[in-house]
């Protein structure tokens, strides 16, 4: 009696511009496939209309078309995140009294 293929679902999260997850998503897609016993399915969330903001607890939910920033390719109309803050300068590695 033959077994039922495992099935391998791929979760791309990453919606942001410039995103790899996609690619990398794809190749590792392609190299399970390559298996008999696999089906594989890659889900990317920017091709879903998913809302980027929830409302508070309990209140209306928006839709994603009326979320501010989103769009149906979620590509090129997100505002802009604030500027990261540099990474803190590293530590001197000579002791006290130049030991």
């Amino acid at each position: 009696m033959p077994e039922e293929p495992l099935e391998l679902a791929m979760i791309v999260g990453s919606v942001r511009d410039g995103r790899l997850g996609p690619t990398v998503a794809n190749w590792i897609a392609g190299q399970a496939r390559e298996r008999d016993d696999w089906n594989v399915d890659v889900i990317d969330l920017a091709e879903i209309d998913l809302p980027l903001v929830l409302p508070d607890f309990g209140g209306p939910r928006p839709s994603a078309s009326s979320t501010p920033g989103a769009s149906s390719t979620r590509t090129g109309s997100r505002p802009t995140p604030p500027a990261a803050t540099p990474p803190p300068r590293p530590c001197s590695t000579s002791s006290p009294g130049g030991r």
